[in-house]
């Protein structure tokens, strides 16, 4: 199905138009990415940040991955911040994120700015991010 070798796309759910990214999961790579990302997608805590999982795709033809659809994700770094608050407010979610996941006993998940990919909306004035982030449990 997949020809090229991909991670991520952007794409428009047919269902219902809206915007999403599409992650391609190895399970050979990566066998607990997906169970974990839907585990932390169903965690109401308020310091989870991670990006919420719509749903996930897979065909009985290549059992070897799946495909995790999420809100339509953007780097980190794009576009650039307005205002310090918003860094600072980012940068504050980021270690809420991480001291949730540590206490999760989820370890093993990349901490570099090019694991990081964001979905931001602005809430009663607040930005709220969620973090999609490079998982595996170990």
């Amino acid at each position: 199905m997949f020809e090229q070798h991909w991670s991520t796309i952007d794409a428009t759910r047919l269902s219902d138009g809206k915007r999403v990214t599409l992650k391609k999961v190895e399970q050979s790579d990566h066998p607990n990415e997906v169970e974990l990302a839907l585990f932390l997608s169903s965690t109401s805590d308020p310091r989870n940040h991670t990006v919420p999982i719509y749903e996930v795709l897979s065909r009985q033809e290549e059992s070897d991955f799946q495909i995790l659809v999420m809100p339509r994700l953007r780097e980190l770094k794009s576009p650039q911040f307005d205002t310090c608050g918003e860094l600072v407010e980012c940068f504050r979610q980021l270690i809420e994120v991480r001291l949730f996941i540590t206490k999760l006993s989820i370890v093993n998940f990349s901490w570099q700015i090019a694991g990081i990919a964001i979905y931001a909306y602005s809430k009663c004035g607040t930005w709220v991010t969620f973090i999609e982030l490079a998982l595996d449990l170990h």
